[in-house]
């Protein structure tokens, strides 16, 4: 058996390299494998890089989004194990095969999600390192990101692909749907590493504000799955409450010297407020949900 590895990427050829570069450069993998990518809105540049590393690329000249993108990967794929990840993260040396046993034994496998501490030059990018990407957590929801993500075709086969016109959330609402069936089987891979960049102020906040407007187009389009958004995002006691479960997490942290402690603590209620006030723009004026790129964060 093989795999076959779809990568979407909207304007990022830098990102682009970094990921090929460490897929390229497992531990004596010999596992057979194609690597696909999406050339969502078609960069010249990103053509590029896939003419360089030799990978099959697909270019899409009108921007569809990653949802689409992985549905056209996956119509693409010869093999009938299937990973995603994003175009700018980093893969762990020997992922190729941890993905590879772990999707021969289950239909759905998460692996871990790292910030990559390398890359760390402030405190908001700290901040970022210990509070993104809980894919524990995820699976026990029923999904996980799909920057680190390995789902067997015949998952696809029954109960369908990635919902095109989801800008956001088109991951949970995949999950979810499989989950639902109770009949797939889902493993959480911890060794299965792939490392992302941290994100900074501008990127993390841009982020909260494209999640809550996901969950709430969510909310929109099945009020009986994903209600409890609404009556989450949109309840003052819940969201102006201090997110005591992550004061407890930063507390735990032994490495942190108190005021960084309290610093942390400080930003993460921010960020709670923040959601809430985006929650609410959001009801008032809706707006398209719309996928932050680099460009929009170089900008």
């Amino acid at each position: 058996m093989a795999l076959s590895i779809i990568i979407p990427v909207g304007y990022d050829p830098n990102g682009l390299k970094i990921t090929l570069s460490s897929l390229f450069n497992q531990n004596k993998n010999e596992i057979p494998f194609e690597i696909i990518v999406i050339n969502d809105g078609y960069d010249l540049i990103v053509e590029s890089v896939c003419f360089d590393f030799n990978v099959i690329h697909f270019p899409i000249y009108n921007n569809v989004g990653p949802a689409e993108g992985r549905n056209i990967g996956i119509r693409l794929a010869k093999y009938n194990l299937i990973l995603f990840i994003d175009a700018d993260v980093r893969v762990s040396k020997n992922w190729i095969e941890l993905m590879y046993n772990s999707l021969n034994n289950y239909d759905y496998v998460g692996g871990k999600i790292e910030i990559d501490k390398k890359l760390i030059t402030n405190f908001f990018e700290e901040y970022d390192a210990i509070s993104a990407f809980d894919v524990i957590n995820y699976m026990k929801r029923g999904h996980a990101p799909t920057a680190n993500l390995g789902v067997r075709r015949e998952v696809f086969e029954q109960v369908g692909y990635f919902m095109s016109n989801l800008r956001s959330g088109e991951d949970t609402e995949f999950g979810d749907r499989v989950y639902s069936k109770n009949k797939f089987l889902f493993y959480y891979d911890n060794d299965a590493v792939v490392y992302h960049p941290p994100r900074s102020i501008k990127a993390q906040l841009l982020k909260k504000s494209r999640v809550i407007k996901g969950h709430l187009n969510l909310a929109n389009k099945f009020p009986d799955r994903y209600i409890t958004y609404k009556e989450t995002y949109l309840n003052p006691f819940i969201m102006l409450r201090p997110p005591i479960a992550q004061f407890r997490k930063i507390f735990k942290i032994n490495n942190l010297s108190s005021m960084k402690k309290i610093s942390f603590c400080s930003y993460a209620y921010f960020l709670k407020v923040y959601s809430f006030f985006c929650a609410i723009k959001f009801i008032i004026t809706p707006t398209a949900v719309k996928l932050e790129t680099k460009r929009d964060l170089s900008q």
